[in-house]
């Protein structure tokens, strides 16, 4: 292992700060891609290939704050696939900074994240959702689901929360000991706990492709509805 000698603490200080600084940049632009990823189900030029598709996403999903370097330097390389797709998000893949070269394996850092998240009662936030992270548990499963707007993402073993649910999903996250992220911290307090008592009715159009997808609450006439659509 190599190792630095810092002449003085002000040096030290200095490189802790460009290395949060650098993680955060390369995590942002990860992101901007991960937004638009439909899991490589189609190959429209937009979000990873399949072979980064769970990398990429797992990047975006753990906070650069929690990066090793083998998952700034792993990302950095990535990117570099996706220059045309960043430059249409507002990044120059050239301007990026570049970290520090590792001999570790970054996907499975990224990987192992992931798993560590899973593993405990987290609520995360990022633009304007919640993310909320927990070892499967039937009760918690059922009444999360009754939360306004809840759903469940598949690629990253998440519940994903619409933020007009803050104060459903603070009253369950007290309920059973979860630990908010600064950034859900902030959001979380703004909003009074309110009891999830009831189901609520979830009606969703989503465009995947050239499909259209209905997510709803069983109710005949909307079935019969649905399928009188040609």
């Amino acid at each position: 292992m190599r190792t630095r000698n810092y002449l003085t603490k002000e040096d030290m200080n200095t490189t802790i700060e460009d290395t949060e600084s650098t993680y955060q940049d390369l995590w942002d632009a990860v992101s901007s891609i991960a937004l638009m990823c439909d899991g490589a189900e189609s190959e429209d030029g937009v979000g990873f290939n399949g072979r980064d598709t769970k990398f990429g996403r797992r990047l975006a999903g753990t906070s650069p704050d929690q990066w090793t370097a083998a998952m700034a330097s792993d990302c950095h390389t990535m990117l570099a696939t996706y220059q045309g797709q960043l430059e249409n998000y507002g990044f120059i893949f050239a301007e990026l900074p570049v970290p520090a070269k590792t001999f570790e394996d970054g996907r499975d850092d990224a990987r192992q994240a992931e798993y560590a998240r899973r593993d405990q009662r987290t609520i995360d936030y990022d633009l304007g959702e919640f993310h909320v992270y927990f070892t499967y548990n039937a009760g918690l499963v059922s009444e999360i689901r009754n939360i306004m707007g809840s759903s469940w993402d598949s690629d990253q073993a998440r519940w994903v929360i619409e933020g007009a649910a803050a104060g459903q999903l603070r009253a369950f996250g007290e309920a059973h000991a979860f630990t908010a992220t600064e950034e859900a911290n902030v959001v979380l307090r703004e909003h009074e706990a309110v009891a999830v008592d009831t189901p609520v009715a979830t009606r969703r159009l989503t465009l995947v492709g050239r499909d259209l997808i209905f997510e709803f609450d069983y109710d005949a006439e909307l079935v019969d509805a649905v399928k009188a659509i040609t």
